[in-house]
């Protein structure tokens, strides 16, 4: 099924006076990822959030969040979004912005990431987690204080799972062209 974000009820963005302490990334060196199969019920992963975040760059250490996306899923329908810009104390350079398009300008008066980690914690719940690279994602929000470590959960990394669960197609000698 595709949505229109539109469609979706939006969660409050809640915005904290006090920013989330930042954590250390190296206590997600025993985080493991829960992987599926073609014979994994499907039932079992109709509830979860997905979570999507852009950076202005690739290091947790050096960069930061300016947004982030999280919709909630039940029985495998969208039933909530949360989504919003964060201010990079630090600025957009302009390899960050050739990637994700997000603009000075689009980021001005939003609040610091750390701002609103506990209301994207809350948002999360105790939910399983889904994503693309979903490592890499992890990384930046725990670093700048979602401890998603407090609630016990599974992960899921889309980039990890998708070549075990997509067939791959076959191949075939075409003799025309005489290649696969």
């Amino acid at each position: 099924m595709i949505y229109d974000s539109n469609d979706i009820p939006a969660s409050a963005v809640t915005v904290s006076d006090n920013p989330a302490p930042k954590q250390n990334i190296s206590d997600l060196a025993d985080l493991k990822y829960s992987s599926i199969s073609v014979k994994t019920p499907k039932s079992t992963l109709y509830n979860f959030v997905a979570i999507d975040i852009e950076t202005t760059g690739l290091s947790a250490s050096k960069n930061e969040i300016i947004e982030v996306s999280a919709i909630r899923f039940r029985n495998g329908r969208a039933v909530e979004k949360f989504l919003t810009f964060t201010y990079p104390k630090r600025g957009i350079q302009p390899d960050a912005l050739s990637v994700n398009r997000i603009t000075e300008s689009m980021v001005s008066g939003s609040p610091i990431f750390p701002c609103i980690a506990a209301s994207l914690e809350d948002f999360i719940g105790n939910d399983n987690i889904v994503g693309h690279n979903l490592e890499f994602d992890l990384k930046f929000l725990y670093k700048y204080g979602v401890n998603f470590l407090k609630q016990k959960r599974r992960y899921y990394d889309t980039l990890k799972i998708a070549p075990k669960v997509l067939k791959r197609p076959k191949k075939k000698w075409d003799q025309d062209l005489e290649s696969y």
